[in-house]
């Protein structure tokens, strides 16, 4: 049985959503990627890229939820397993008003509940084969040909991020590009007084971009670290998603709505700094 969550229902789902941020942004042609660890005394870095697809799991929870302990723990043993190319963040409604935006966009009233690759499926039922299971589903279905290379670093006390947003098909790709920052080890603790594991913290970009084919489209941001993020504790999450909105249902009947408007993750790309 879920608790019911008081989320109000917007009426624009994917105005971008981003702060304490600058960014700059061009398009050129495709380049080659190789990934990367550095690390030094005074600067952490990391580079990663997408030569394989992602998944993209969002995790809907409260820090009274009694429900929601069960699942973080789920969860982060399927991710830990290593055996799905998939990554995950915790959306920590009652503690993060970003997070709590991206909960309305699902319109979800019941926690906890599995969102995959941005509500192409919904998972209520906590369980490793459940949440498997839906991972395996959505790494077989028709993705677009989008490629991410990511590199962060801290400079000073805020974050570097530099992304590509390849297409590689031979149409023009548009979709909604977000970088997120997620707190590995989270300082919030869920009902049963366990720290969440990869809590969303904010959107460092959140934007649409326009991509021909066989083209990159690259950003440059720079990220105010007024969360007090801290250094070896920091995850960079970059996904691209179809502009394209689906009508999805969530699993219950009340209260409405149930339906909400999904855009399908085709691909992510993520780094601990």
């Amino acid at each position: 049985m879920y608790k019911k969550v008081s989320i109000l229902v917007v009426l624009i789902l994917f105005l971008p959503v981003a702060n304490n941020l600058s960014f700059e942004k061009e398009q050129h042609e495709a380049p080659l990627y190789e990934a990367e660890m550095q690390e030094s005394p005074a600067v952490a870095a990391a580079s990663a890229s997408t030569s394989q697809r992602h998944v993209l799991a969002e995790l809907g929870s409260t820090s009274w939820c009694p429900s929601c302990p069960r699942a973080t723990e789920t969860i982060k043993k399927v991710y830990e397993s290593g055996d799905l190319p998939f990554y995950y963040m915790t959306l920590v409604y009652d503690l993060n008003d970003v997070a709590q935006w991206r909960g309305r966009q699902f319109s979800d009233a019941y926690i906890p509940m599995l969102y995959i690759d941005g509500g192409y499926l919904v998972v209520d039922s906590v369980t490793e084969f459940s949440y498997t299971k839906a991972i395996e589903d959505a790494l077989e279905r028709d993705v677009h040909d989008v490629a991410l290379a990511m590199q962060a670093e801290w400079s000073g006390n805020d974050i570097a991020i530099t992304l590509d947003v390849t297409n590689g098909g031979n149409s023009p790709y548009f979709g909604n590009v977000r970088v997120c920052v997620m707190e590995v080890n989270s300082r919030w603790q869920n009902q049963a007084g366990d720290n969440y594991s990869y809590a969303f913290m904010d959107y460092a970009l959140n934007t649409y971009a326009f991509i021909g084919g066989g083209d990159t489209k690259s950003y440059t941001i720079t990220w105010d670290n007024t969360q007090q993020m801290e250094q070896g504790n920091t995850m960079i999450l970059a996904y691209a998603a179809n502009w394209l909105p689906h009508l999805q249902k969530n699993p219950w009947e009340q209260p409405k709505p149930v339906r909400f408007l999904a855009q399908f993750v085709d691909n992510a790309c993520a780094v601990e700094i």
